[in-house]
């Protein structure tokens, strides 16, 4: 459930019929990020697995939430968006791992069979970080592309409005 998204279609609706302040909607979405961290960091895991799956998730979801608050007090700067878009690709991809660790039944990921085992859940940190190396670099790609074919083609967007 993504609760940043359903708080701000609140805030939206209400914005509709009451004057809000400026940045309700940072506010309120990073409100609703917070919240989820907490619930993710407070929750109780039936073993390291869960546990340490639920925790890269917090990790990611932490990141919006000052992502959100940095953007309200920095709203000029570059930085804060940056995090703002990784953390939510990250939180993306947590999630989907977090679905093939805990819930598809791999044998990989078994704790318990043939014997009680923790090493999956150890493994779990190096998954995270793999997707955290993988995710930074597609965005770089990403970035780079763009202001090549930003460059490329400015000159021709300078002549079409002029």
């Amino acid at each position: 459930m993504d609760m940043g998204g359903d708080f701000g279609r609140v805030v939206d609706l209400v914005s509709l019929y009451i004057q809000l302040p400026d940045n309700t909607q940072h506010v309120v979405t990073g409100a609703a990020f917070g919240l989820q961290a907490l619930a993710l960091y407070t929750g109780e895991y039936a073993d390291m697995l869960g546990g340490l799956t639920y925790y890269c998730l917090f990790l990611a979801v932490a990141a919006t939430a000052a992502a959100l608050t940095l953007e309200l007090l920095l709203p000029d700067e570059f930085w804060p968006g940056v995090l703002k878009c990784y953390s939510l690709w990250l939180q993306a991809v947590g999630y989907l791992a977090a679905a093939r660790v805990l819930f598809e039944g791999r044998p990989a990921w078994d704790t318990l069979h043939p014997v009680p085992d923790m090493s999956p859940g150890m493994f779990v940190p190096v998954v995270f970080v793999m997707w955290m190396n993988i995710l930074a670099l597609a965005l770089l790609l990403v970035f780079l592309v763009m202001r090549w074919w930003h460059a490329a083609h400015l000159n021709e967007h300078l002549r079409a409005h002029h």
